[in-house]
């Protein structure tokens, strides 16, 4: 858990995975090994951060967003889109 959250307080880190991988397919990394070998970073924390198993730190979210020539308001859109897509999902 975060600290500070309750189990009632949503995460705000929900859904990073996906928009994380959104924005590799955007930078036109088909493929996670793609990304990894391009960025050389590890291709296991990539699938992790991938499927919220963890999340990067603050430096290794910086350094995929260059990688990836994205900003921190693209991810906040990215973010955005997989949140909208949740709640379609949800009903």
């Amino acid at each position: 858990m975060i600290f500070g959250m309750t189990n009632s307080t949503p995460n705000p880190f929900a859904g990073l995975g996906k928009a994380l991988a959104s924005l590799r397919k955007q930078a036109g990394f088909k493929r996670q090994k793609d990304a990894t070998e391009a960025l050389k970073i590890d291709g296991g924390q990539l699938s992790r951060w991938e499927n919220e198993v963890t999340l990067p730190s603050v430096e290794n979210l910086g350094k995929l967003l260059a990688g990836y020539g994205t900003t921190v308001a693209d991810l906040a859109e990215a973010l955005g889109a997989v949140a909208t897509a949740q709640v379609w999902e949800d009903g």
